[in-house]
């Protein structure tokens, strides 16, 4: 099928917006786990402490899943 320069165009937007809405979400989905992450940290250790990357990784294996 041949398309006309403007759906090319169209399409072409379509898909930069998609890309973009992937991006912000992504970068949503990161910031989540970072807060996540920290929780855990903040539960787990105290001020000054720190939390083998293993031991971290144990952690949130082992923890219950929480879906909002």
């Amino acid at each position: 099928m041949l398309y006309s320069a403007a759906e090319k165009k169209s399409g072409g937007r379509s898909r930069i917006d998609s890309d973009a809405d992937n991006n912000q979400l992504m970068q949503l989905e990161e910031k989540d786990v970072v807060s996540s992450v920290a929780t855990v940290l903040s539960d787990l250790c105290g001020p000054g402490e720190w939390m083998s990357m293993e031991r971290l990784h144990t952690e949130v294996s082992l923890s219950p899943k929480i879906i909002n």
